[in-house]
């Protein structure tokens, strides 16, 4: 894991050594060793150039899901950077407008309680919204808009 630029000096500075020198901290820093059978859904979108934060990172998570099984979501986005950043000669591919909805069609899938299905992650005893475990997330379908609030 090789981070770029300045954050790589400031990793270096806050563990007091690189990797190389303290493997130990930097595993236990790394939440791809913590990954377990009941960890939520999880979604990623990277960029395929990003500078500041490895792409190896998001790809080691979604291998860690992968293997116990768990539900991932892994989004490689060709030509861009971080925060999607157009890098390259190439579009952005995916293009902004289908991570959007991807990132639309997860949250659905694993958040919205659909009618006639049993209560998902999200839903209390009630049948309500747990907000104490998904504070502040607020989902709407209608055949016309979707939006997500945080």
């Amino acid at each position: 894991m090789q981070f770029q630029h300045r954050i790589g000096k400031v990793v270096v500075k806050l563990f007091r050594g690189t990797e190389k020198d303290k493997p130990d901290l930097y595993r236990k820093a790394s939440p791809v060793f913590y990954v377990s059978k009941d960890d939520p859904p999880l979604l990623l979108a990277h960029g395929e150039q990003d500078e500041l934060v490895p792409f190896d990172q998001s790809v080691r998570m979604a291998d860690a899901y992968h293997r116990i099984g768990l539900p991932v979501k892994f989004i490689a986005v060709k030509n861009a950077g971080h925060d999607f950043e157009h890098v390259g000669d190439g579009p952005v591919s995916p293009s902004l407008e289908t991570i959007h909805q991807e990132t639309v069609d997860f949250f659905k899938r694993f958040l919205l309680h659909q009618p006639g299905s049993p209560p998902r992650l999200h839903d209390s005893a009630q049948g309500g919204p747990d907000r104490g475990l998904w504070p502040r997330v607020g989902l709407q379908d209608t055949s016309v808009n979707s939006w997500i609030q945080w």
